[in-house]
């Protein structure tokens, strides 16, 4: 009872923050997608994909105010904390879509992963799924940090690599759209 308390207490606010910035009511699942939308680099095809026109419009303009901040993150998908449901995360990450993705940023992660409770934790379907969305923000050590508990700082470069592939590389680089809002919607549906 005390995670879903814990849950409630952070997604309430969340909530009131995305509604008052869109000018619409959404209820916490569709908020939480918004937020973690606007918290990545490339943001516009996935809240376009997420919500009608109008809502994708107004909270692009907003993104900055919506966005999921670092303490909401680590409360939601902190490593200490577990989803009350799967949500679709588990097909998801062994799909064919995500085993790319997934070897891209496994590789960026060696270190950490090679370490015993990070490798442990990446173990995890949810883990992954998360460090896979993580990676696109807009700062993304911190969402990975929480969700692994720490980084190895020899990860920073193959890391700051990866970053700069997504952002260049059109082909595999720029979030998949639809796999992308699958996840977002998958690990919104975990917690809520």
């Amino acid at each position: 009872m005390q995670n879903g308390q814990r849950r409630a207490e952070l997604l309430a606010p969340l909530r009131a923050r995305v509604t008052q910035h869109i000018g619409s009511r959404v209820d916490d699942e569709v908020a939480l997608q918004l937020a973690i939308a606007c918290a990545m680099r490339d943001r516009e095809d996935l809240v376009g994909f997420l919500c009608s026109k109008n809502v994708a419009a107004t909270a692009l303009k907003k993104s900055g105010e919506i966005a999921i901040t670092p303490a909401e993150w680590e409360g939601l998908f902190g490593r200490q904390s577990a989803p009350p449901k799967d949500g679709g995360v588990g097909q998801l990450v062994a799909s064919d879509d995500f085993a790319q993705a997934q070897a891209h940023l496994s590789d960026a992660l060696r270190c950490t992963i090679a370490e015993r409770e990070q490798g442990a934790q990446y173990k995890r379907a949810w883990t992954r799924a998360l460090c896979h969305i993580g990676i696109h923000f807009e700062e993304s050590d911190a969402p990975l940090e929480a969700t692994l508990g720490s980084l190895v700082r020899a990860d920073a470069r193959r890391l700051e690599e990866l970053r700069e592939q997504l952002d260049d590389d059109a082909h595999y680089g720029r979030a998949d759209t639809m796999l992308m809002g699958q996840l977002v919607i998958a690990v919104a549906k975990s917690v809520v």
